[in-house]
């Protein structure tokens, strides 16, 4: 294995509505990945047809996606694996789109979706129920350590309790002992849990892991630490073949 770590969130791809601005400044983020340890990369830019101009379907956001890819996939040092997905950002009727099984992780039945924030509302859970149950897909809750700050303990755990669904967290939310408390706890309820850094270029969220695990692998121990970050580089197993 290249690198221990996987970033499940990185923000870099440099689309019309998140990321640095050009192609060089992609470049030079993706060019420290090898040293920051990290051996598998998920890219996933935000999709969201009620915040862009123009068509804002599925199909214009993958060809935009993939092309865009092109153009950085060059500098992605070798040996190191990738996968291209989408951080979708949660609606009323963001699931109704029969396509939207186009924005898996490739490989699996998961799709990364960012709930509503600062605050949840309870409409949101026709949403969910539609993906789990009628399409089949199952959630990545993204950046998760957020709702921890806003949303209520009866809505907190009402997620947990959402059938196959994984959570994913921002590394330098293990920068705080309560955090890492909670991401502690549900691992141990056998929940997979991912990480990511939302790194968007040099000097803005840097792609780097290891600094902000220092409390983490305090907790666990190295070998329950490694199992975990060995468990979340085999979670919906990569490809590097974008779609």
């Amino acid at each position: 294995m290249n690198g221990i770590f996987t970033d499940f969130l990185n923000k870099s791809l440099p689309m019309p509505t998140e990321g640095p601005s050009n192609v060089y400044q992609d470049a030079q983020l993706l060019s420290g990945l090898r040293d920051a340890e990290i051996g598998r990369v998920i890219f996933a830019p935000r999709f969201s047809p009620r915040y862009v101009t123009g068509d804002g379907s599925i199909r214009v956001f993958l060809r935009v996606r993939n092309n865009i890819f092109r153009t950085i996939k060059p500098h992605i040092p070798s040996g190191i694996r990738y996968s291209l997905a989408a951080d979708i950002l949660m609606y009323p009727g963001c699931f109704n789109d029969p396509l939207t099984e186009r924005l898996t992780l490739p490989g699996s039945r998961y799709v990364m979706v960012s709930l509503p924030f600062p605050n949840f509302y309870d409409e949101i859970w026709k949403d969910i129920n539609k993906l789990v149950y009628h399409t089949g897909l199952r959630p990545v809750f993204t950046e998760f350590n957020r709702y921890l700050l806003t949303y209520s303990d009866t809505e907190i755990k009402k997620l947990l309790k959402v059938p196959g669904a994984a959570f994913q967290f921002n590394v330098r939310s293990l920068d705080y002992k309560d955090t890492v408390k909670f991401v502690i706890s549900v691992v141990s309820e056998g929940k997979q849990v991912v990480f990511g850094t939302g790194a968007r270029c040099v000097g803005k969220y840097e792609a780097e892991m290891k600094p902000h695990f220092k409390l983490l692998k305090r907790a666990l121990g190295e070998t329950d630490f490694n199992l975990l970050m060995l468990s979340a580089n085999n979670f919906c197993r990569p490809r590097n073949v974008p779609r």
